[in-house]
């Protein structure tokens, strides 16, 4: 559950989000880091608040209220709310915002998931419409070091996702294909860089990774007798060459 900019009460005038129930699987606010991938560091703020919806009962909050945030490959981080002591029973109530949170940990995946999930017992959410809220979420990364040794027959298998579920690559490749804007293709800079291998010929084709031009020579046959303007037969001219292939 969201909350506009003013009713959230946030100081910078935030969107806050409610963490509503208990648990990552139903109510948890997910959310895949893209582009993060597994040795990757990550820094992540945020600012909280107990929640302020009328839903809330004064005992729901006087203590604050508890979630966890946890991104994939790191353990999940408890938290406590500050406590809001002067909530009223069916009003909405006024936002303590405890602001510049923070969490660390290292990726073990590509594209990690961030879950904020409330920790509160079912007693403690009136019907599930009571929890903290978070605004305010940032990630920062400091990405792996970057493997030049790694091959290009080696390298790891294409993932794909539908939102924050991963799902199989044909199906990407199938939504894809339905015309030539459905999908965009980013280079990431990070990790792009020039690299050289020895040329290979796929059937009549050669790929060449070197830093040369490849010269490509073929045997050829030609009428034992030709007049002075005939032509040269197709399968006798002169190969193209085939220039440096930039990564």
């Amino acid at each position: 559950m969201a909350l506009r900019t003013r009713a959230s009460g946030h100081p910078d005038e935030k969107v806050g989000v409610m963490l509503r129930g208990t648990g990552a699987a139903s109510f948890g606010f997910k959310q895949r880091l893209r582009g993060v991938r597994p040795g990757a560091r990550v820094t992540v703020t945020w600012d909280d608040s107990p929640g302020i919806a009328k839903e809330c009962k004064p005992r729901n909050v006087e203590q604050g209220q508890t979630y966890t945030v946890q991104g994939s490959g790191g353990p999940a981080h408890e938290e406590l709310t500050e406590p809001e002591p002067d909530k009223e029973t069916s009003t909405l109530g006024t936002a303590v915002w405890r602001t510049g949170r923070s969490y660390t940990f290292t990726a073990d995946e590509y594209d990690p998931l961030l879950t904020f999930a409330s920790t509160m017992p079912s007693t403690q959410t009136s019907g599930n419409q009571c929890g903290a809220m978070i605004a305010g979420i940032r990630a920062v990364e400091t990405p792996p070091a970057l493997d030049k040794k790694v091959r290009s027959s080696e390298l790891p298998d294409s993932v794909a996702y539908k939102g924050n579920d991963k799902r199989p690559v044909s199906e990407a490749v199938t939504e894809c294909v339905k015309n030539e804007n459905q999908c965009a293709f980013t280079p990431e800079d990070t990790y792009s860089f020039a690299y050289y291998e020895p040329a290979r010929q796929i059937g009549e084709s050669f790929i060449n990774c070197t830093r040369a031009t490849l010269d490509r020579n073929r045997p050829c046959t030609s009428p034992a007798a030709r007049s002075a303007t005939s032509r040269t037969p197709p399968d006798c001219r002169r190969p193209p060459r085939t220039p440096p292939r930039r990564p």
